[in-house]
């Protein structure tokens, strides 16, 4: 550690100077290296569990973070058009593309985050991946890009009130879990959630309801 070696030039280098003040100097620096590991490592520090904690509370307890319309269905698959929404309903992309197969999978990165309160958790799902054929096989599409404002995943976002009062520290906790997320090529099955989307319709639309707890539901809507 640089930091370890200036602090042991440091004592030697002066003259007369007591051992005790060296192993002070040392021992204090081993203290803010330890401090400072689990950043190095780009592991969540204290402070950004419980800044993501409180982001987490903030968010409404259901929302929609993305519709979908059936452009067309056939035997040879669904042609779909997928809105991602922000917690005003305001739009941030729309996506078309054909998939195999009469039903999807849509597969969610899942957080499990305790508020403060040992028996109160909150869950936060990030949309990642929209497979055909019920999510079985087939063609699978990325979803990630669709939502990522600068780093912040734009779900959680708001143009009117909710998630607008985050703070700094509560933003900056959402999108470091955000990169996390993008970041899992194989998460493991407890950061998984797969919902089956099936029952589809030319012509109609849907939406994705996320509650508090983590589940998701598929929902028909009026509008898209």
């Amino acid at each position: 550690m640089p930091g370890l070696r200036r602090a042991i030039e440091a004592g030697r280098g002066q003259k007369g100077g007591k051992p005790g003040l060296a192993f002070a100097i040392i021992g204090l620096t081993l203290v803010l290296g330890l401090l400072s590991y689990p950043s190095y490592l780009g592991l969540p520090s204290a402070r950004d569990k419980a800044s993501l904690a409180s982001a987490a509370g903030k968010l409404p307890s259901a929302y929609t973070p993305l519709r979908l319309q059936i452009v067309s269905a056939s035997a040879d698959g669904l042609r779909v058009r997928i809105k991602f929404l922000d917690l005003s309903g305001g739009e941030l992309s729309l996506i078309e593309r054909s998939f195999e197969g009469q039903s999807l999978g849509l597969e969610f990165y899942a957080k499990r985050l305790a508020l403060g309160h040992p028996s109160t958790y909150r869950t936060l799902l990030f949309p990642r991946i929209l497979r055909g054929k019920g999510g079985a096989s087939g063609a699978s599409l990325l979803l990630f890009d669709a939502y990522d404002r600068e780093g912040f995943p734009g779900i959680f976002d708001s143009r009117a009130g909710g998630a607008a009062s985050l703070s700094e520290d509560e933003r900056r906790a959402l999108s470091r879990a955000f990169t996390s997320a993008k970041a899992a090529k194989k998460p493991l099955a407890s950061s998984r959630l797969i919902v089956l989307l099936s029952g589809l319709e030319a012509g109609k639309s849907y939406k994705v309801e996320v509650d508090s707890g983590g589940e998701a539901s598929l929902l028909p809507a009026s509008v898209f």
